[in-house]
């Protein structure tokens, strides 16, 4: 082995791969082990709080001495693990490079000895087993895979264990085919031709895993899973359910516990009633898989679509096929992503034991989608269809960056009972707020906001903690006749997401513009160059619809700023303006400390609003149901001549409500919410008014509202500047050729790759969001935290 690692050439661009992956395992080491000291740290301070002054005098030097014994060796070992396991799996990518290399040379010897016109190349792919959230964290992502490439055919993707087996044939017919060289040759008999697959087998699509953390509690999982390609893209989207039929899982032991040891050491699991004694062991536990569809997969995998999965420890592999319909018409159609849909639902029975109680809780059930090439692929229809396909995943792009929640606000006075009721928002043609609020002159009042979440609205996993605070303030009164009315619309965020958008897409079209350049100044092009000019022109064709996309997005795409295409709810705004929280596409974590004076939205200033002073109002009241926060609110603090005398009729009086929400999800930080009302003072109601208020009694409305719409980021894969498809030839294929930034192909792809880990993380999330979510809406009464999670 040493020997033919020594043979390759120094520069080959695989054998790069592995100096790269040396230099990010070394740089994401040491983060991480910043990580586990300041978690360690945090822990250690806890304690302190923890501990009274006594026992802190008594016990606290060796209890904290001990701990941070205790918590070094755990980084040590943390650390010596995922050493071990990095040294391992560098060495079998290694091994596996070596062993792809040599067989790559004896078959590109054979074919072109026998003319076959076939060439294969090692290229790099994300395994199954690695696109699995239940993987060892540490190891390496991708691995080496044989391209093969025919004149005049498509292009396919073989294994190394299968060009292995390949090859064995592939020498016996080169030794038939030496011993008729004084013959005429024959063509190849039934055998076939071992050098390329006339019909090749089902080619994995992508991985969806599903997280089980669901089975601990008594409600159904419905969710949309991304299906994760071999290049770590998402391709599509599973929809699944899954839940818990009968048995009971006993609660976990909160980590930390002193009697955890205890707990995992007996293996008790019985379940007590509520005297504290057992009435049975929970030993079986029925749970429930569905496969509904797979929706927006490639096109032309889309040939006999079908998953795959292995629940827990059966032993063998659960195959769900798809509902075959002769009605529905087949993938050769104009619509570039493709929908399959499936009748699949499993019960399967376990046993509750520490082991499957550990899995439910960190692991997740990996289901494999797997499809068919259909016939006709290498052809320009195709081609076409996939630049379509591009630009419609610019919805789903978003879709995971985005979501929107609603800002309610209703205003309250004291009636002749003495208490606080909602006022009446009366409609009007030219008022754009939602309504007018109709309040008595001289009474006392309360604001009332209410944070609500919009379902199906995109999967940012948002959680809402509470309203912070409450001020109103930017007292305007306008004339019905000469000016405008106004609303909650602003465009300072919109415009900072369409400027870093158009950032990345210029820095891509520059880079395409350079490759394309390059290869086209060539007086002669070999087969490669040809075909990756054409990949480049395709590129350029969809970042010219992005670019589109960006100025003027169609009505009802899902793209920021797009145009309203929808009919609003009675009391809400038509248009939806956007925040914009600038976190790390990464892990969505904040640059800095976004709280106070720098939380996210202080800056989305309102149109009129500049310059205008708001008056903090006392939190009075807080639900424990939702996130709501109700203030008190004397107008006469604002000495406003607008809000004391009663509305002329040809004026309306706007105000301002700004509000702080805490966020938990997807980062902890605050953001600032604005909500523009209108309000009309008047002293009675006269005759006509009140005669015309019960005639109208079904159609009264008390509360207005605004959607907002959040961006946590900018989608990661817009801001790479080359599909990874792509790369990944140029990474196995370019003899260590850097680009015009100073990065090689390899650098590029192993760092888009290494998200995958990213991916599955943000994943959890959303999924915990959509359970709790469904578990918030069965609990219709009883104890719930205050906080909502989207």
């Amino acid at each position: 082995m040493e020997v033919i690692m020594k043979t390759l050439n120094s520069n080959d661009p695989v054998q790069n791969v592995v100096q790269v992956l040396e230099k990010q395992y070394l740089e994401e080491k040491q983060s991480a082990l910043e990580e586990q000291r300041m978690m360690y740290e945090h822990e250690l301070e806890q304690l302190r709080q923890q501990l009274s002054p006594e026992r802190q005098h008594q016990h606290g030097r060796d209890r904290l001495s001990y701990t941070a014994q205790t918590a070094q060796q755990k980084v040590n070992i943390w650390t010596q693990e995922r050493d071990e396991l990095f040294r391992q799996s560098l060495a079998k990518l290694r091994e596996q490079i070596v062993k792809a290399n040599t067989l790559v040379r004896e078959a590109n010897f054979l074919a072109e000895e026998m003319n076959k016109l076939t060439d294969y190349q090692v290229t790099l792919q994300i395994p199954a087993a690695n696109l699995s959230a239940n993987r060892k964290r540490g190891a390496i992502v991708s691995e080496p895979a044989i391209q093969v490439r025919r004149k005049g055919k498509g292009t396919q993707v073989w294994t190394i264990e299968k060009l292995e087996n390949k090859l064995i044939d592939m020498r016996d017919l080169y030794q038939e085919w030496k011993e008729k060289v004084a013959e005429i040759r024959k063509p190849i008999g039934k055998k076939g031709d071992p050098f390329y697959e006339a019909q090749e087998n089902h080619i994995l699509i992508g991985v969806a895993n599903v997280f089980l953390e669901c089975l601990f509690y008594d409600v159904k999982l419905q969710y949309a899973v991304p299906i994760i390609s071999q290049q770590g893209e998402v391709a599509g989207r599973l929809h699944v359910e899954v839940m818990r039929v009968t048995g009971v899982v006993p609660e976990r032991v909160p980590e930390g516990d002193d009697s955890s040891e205890n707990s995992s050491e007996s293996g008790s699991l019985e379940i007590m009633d509520s005297n504290g004694e057992i009435i049975h062991r929970a030993k079986k536990l029925t749970c429930r898989v569905k496969i509904k569809e797979a929706t927006g997969l490639p096109l032309n995998l889309s040939n006999f679509v079908f998953c795959q999965y292995a629940f827990w420890d059966q032993c063998e592999s659960t195959v769900a096929a798809p509902v075959v319909d002769p009605d529905v018409p087949s993938p050769q159609s104009k619509e570039p992503q493709f929908t399959v849909t499936f009748s699949h639902c499993k019960d399967y029975v376990v046993n509750v034991t520490e082991e499957f109680l550990e899995f439910i809780s960190e692991g997740a059930l990996a289901i494999e989608v797997w499809g068919h090439r259909c016939t006709g692929n290498g052809s320009s229809i195709w081609e076409v269809d996939s630049l379509h396909a591009k630009t419609r995943t610019l919805r789903d792009r978003w879709s995971e960056v985005t979501r929107r929640i609603e800002m309610w606000i209703s205003i309250q006075e004291l009636n002749e009972m003495g208490e606080y009721t909602a006022v009446e928002l009366h409609q009007a043609k030219d008022v754009n707020t939602g309504g007018i609020f109709q309040l008595r002159q001289g009474h006392s009042r309360r604001v009332q906001v209410t944070v609500k979440p919009v379902q199906h609205s995109g999967t940012l996993p948002l959680m809402v903690e509470a309203i912070l605070s409450v001020s109103v303030g930017c007292v305007t009164a306008r004339s019905t006749k000469l000016q405008r009315g106004l609303d909650s619309y602003q465009e300072e965020d919109l415009n900072c997401v369409r400027e870093r958008w158009s950032d990345a897409l210029i820095k891509r079209r520059e880079y395409l513009d350079e490759q394309i350049k390059k290869i086209s100044n060539k007086q002669e092009k070999t087969e490669d160059e040809i075909e990756r000019e054409a990949r480049l022109l395709e590129q350029w064709m969809g970042l010219t619809e992005e670019r589109n996309a960006v100025l003027v997005p169609a009505p009802g795409s899902g793209i920021p700023g797009a145009p309203a295409d929808w009919t609003p709810p009675s009391g809400m705004e038509t248009h939806i303006p956007v925040l914009f929280l600038d976190l790390n596409a990464d892990d969505l974590s904040a640059n800095e400390q976004l709280v106070g004076p720098h939380a996210s939205g202080v800056n989305s200033i309102l149109p009129k609003e500049h310059g205008s002073q708001f008056f903090f109002l006392p939190i009075i009241k807080q639900s424990d149901d939702e996130v709501s926060a109700t203030a008190a609110w004397d107008s006469s603090v604002h000495d406003s001549v607008h809000l004391n005398r009663v509305t002329p009729q040809n004026e309306r009086i706007y105000l301002i409500v700004k509000i702080t929400v805490q966020l938990n999800h997807p980062a902890a930080m605050e953001l600032v919410l604005r909500k523009r009302i209108a309000a009309n003072i008047y002293n009675k109601q006269s005759f006509t008014q009140s005669l015309k208020r019960r005639i109208s009694l079904k159609n009264i409305f008390y509360s207005c509202g605004v959607t907002y719409e959040i961006v946590s980021n900018i989608p990661k894969a817009t801001e790479e500047i080359e599909d990874r498809e792509t790369l990944a030839l140029m990474a196995a294929r370019t003899e260590n050729e850097g680009t015009s930034d100073g990065e090689t192909y390899i650098e590029k792809y192993t760092r888009g790759v290494l998200q995958v880990e990213n991916i599955l993380s943000l994943e959890r999330l959303r999924q915990a969001s959509s359970k709790e979510r469904r578990s918030n809406g069965n609990l219709k009464t009883g104890k719930i935290l205050r906080r909502c999670l989207w």
